[in-house]
């Protein structure tokens, strides 16, 4: 089964993302991620996972950390600030990594 990591899920278009995601597409794992601890539908998710704000030098760390043990398939940045961060520091996601960053 695939995995998909949606980002900013407490956020309205993410939430409609995964729920188009769920409707067409049944043999996929939905985890979401927000860095606000909230409690999430399972008619969105499978899976919420707390990240830090794209703005704190741990976030890259700690997605790739997650993708890594997740066996991430596919990351969905749904918040122009994680956008941002992850098409510039691209080419340090899915390295193997066995320690969790802060």
């Amino acid at each position: 089964m695939k995995k998909i990591l949606i980002t900013a899920i407490g956020g309205d278009i993410a939430q409609s993302v995964a729920l188009l995601i769920r409707k067409y597409f049944s043999n996929i794992d939905i985890i979401g991620c927000d860095f606000k601890n909230q409690k999430i539908e399972k008619k969105f998710i499978d899976k919420f996972i707390l990240v830090p704000k794209a703005s704190n030098t741990y976030y890259i760390n700690k997605l790739n950390y997650f993708i890594n043990k997740m066996s991430i398939d596919l990351v969905l940045p749904m918040n122009e600030d994680e956008l941002n961060v992850i098409s510039k520091n691209i080419e340090l996601l899915n390295k193997k990594k066995n320690n969790n960053p802060q």
